[in-house]
């Protein structure tokens, strides 16, 4: 049980900062780039958690899908390169904004 509370508290600090403002995630880009690293040498594999929590019944069905669509948006970022981590990026982009709108949608239904 106490993995479970593990795994699924390391889920709801992810898409906390996921739904954060620009703001904080441009105070946070260092550690974006970090994770997208991460993600590409596939040392992080949030789609495995993901999976996992839904398996036992911890994410309710739309947050393991919401999981799954930011996933794909950060694949799609990452193979555009250096320039969706920067500043500018986060601030402005759609995809940043749409980053936030699906993490926060999961921490509302995580939360009722």
């Amino acid at each position: 049980m106490a993995a479970l509370d593990a795994e699924l508290a390391l889920m709801v600090d992810v898409l906390e900062l996921l739904g954060a403002g620009p703001e904080r995630q441009v105070a946070e880009l260092d550690a974006f780039r970090e994770v997208a690293t991460q993600l590409r040498e596939g040392v992080v594999d949030m789609v495995r958690l993901n999976d996992s929590l839904e398996r036992r019944g911890a994410l309710p069905p739309r947050v393991a899908a919401a999981v799954r669509r930011i996933d794909a948006r950060f694949d799609a970022m990452i193979d555009a390169g250096e320039s969706m981590f920067t500043e500018e990026a986060v601030r402005n982009s759609p995809e940043w904004e749409e980053v936030r709108r699906v993490a926060r949608g999961a921490l509302a239904e995580l939360r009722r």
